[in-house]
């Protein structure tokens, strides 16, 4: 029998070996790599923009662009989107950084022709309806709220300012008044 509460000994890892990911140009040059882990019929499809506050003229709009792009397209609501990729066992996530706004998307590989599309739609035809923008900004009001009480939030961004300045790319705070100066048109 198995004794869960002691801990299994420590082993140095000796050889690691990942696979080599191919890589692939598309038409337009766009590298694509890919990487065969596994057997299980899954795909995960990772689409890397260099969107973030380097590129923005005004700040948060990077931010704003990423996460609206979940709240629907010119065909779809958000909800509609939700609905597609959850009636083919997918998942979808739009995370934003400092430096790059990311899609991704997994699901089954024989339902990876059935989201595809609904992707470039997303990226192609993306809604940023003004009644969205004006929940977004709701909602990051609430958040920062929430996380200037926390102390770990509050030395970070303390350290970032100090580090590169608050005109900085990477110095700078999100303040409400930042988030009340992102128009739909900054957006688009």
């Amino acid at each position: 029998m198995l004794n869960r509460t002691v801990a299994p000994p420590l082993q140095e890892i000796t050889s690691l070996q990942l696979p080599e990911p191919e890589l692939i140009h598309l038409d337009n040059g766009i590298p694509v790599y890919i990487i065969k882990m596994g057997t299980q019929p899954v795909v995960k499809m990772e689409l890397v923009f260099q969107a973030g506050r380097w590129l923005e003229d005004k700040k948060l709009v990077s931010r704003a662009a990423a996460q609206l792009l979940k709240e629907g397209t010119k065909y779809h609501s958000g909800q509609e989107i939700a609905e597609i990729v959850d009636f083919y066992g997918g998942t979808i996530a739009f995370p934003a950084d400092l430096d790059t706004s990311n899609l991704i998307l997994f699901c089954l590989t024989k339902h990876f022709d059935k989201l595809l599309p609904l992707v470039d739609e997303i990226l192609t035809f993306p809604a940023y309806d003004e009644a969205d923008l004006a929940k977004f900004k709701r909602r990051n009001h609430r958040r920062l709220k929430m996380d200037l009480g926390k102390a770990d939030v509050v030395a970070y961004r303390q350290i970032t300012e100090a580090i590169f300045g608050k005109k900085h790319p990477y110095g700078y705070n999100s303040q409400p008044r930042l988030f009340d100066n992102v128009q739909r048109e900054d957006i688009i």
